[in-house]
């Protein structure tokens, strides 16, 4: 919040989320070339999607880093099924609980 504040201080620029999936832990997203030990949580992701789908602004939106590639077909599935949830998120759907 207090990054956009810094960078947008009136609120009226629209946003391009560039979203790279190395920031995550990579026992979150394991299917990457340059996994960071002690990256974001998927909780953390989830609430920064939905801070920015809140602002109303978001107007385009990449993902990438993912290597369906790398892994084993488990961890390409669980990587491709977390990115979901996580675009999900930037696009409005809530967690429940």
């Amino acid at each position: 919040a207090r990054s956009l504040d810094h960078i947008d201080p009136l609120g009226k620029n629209h946003l391009h989320i560039s979203f790279d999936v190395d920031s995550l832990d990579p026992m979150i997203i394991p299917s990457t070339g340059t996994p960071v030990m002690g990256g974001l949580t998927f909780r953390e992701t989830l609430q920064i999607g939905e801070y920015i789908n809140n602002t109303g602004r978001m107007i385009a939106m990449d993902l990438v880093e993912f290597n369906p590639n790398i892994g084993t077909e488990q961890m390409i599935n669980q990587s491709a099924k977390t990115i979901i949830e996580i675009i999900m998120a930037f696009f409005g759907k809530l967690r429940l609980g």
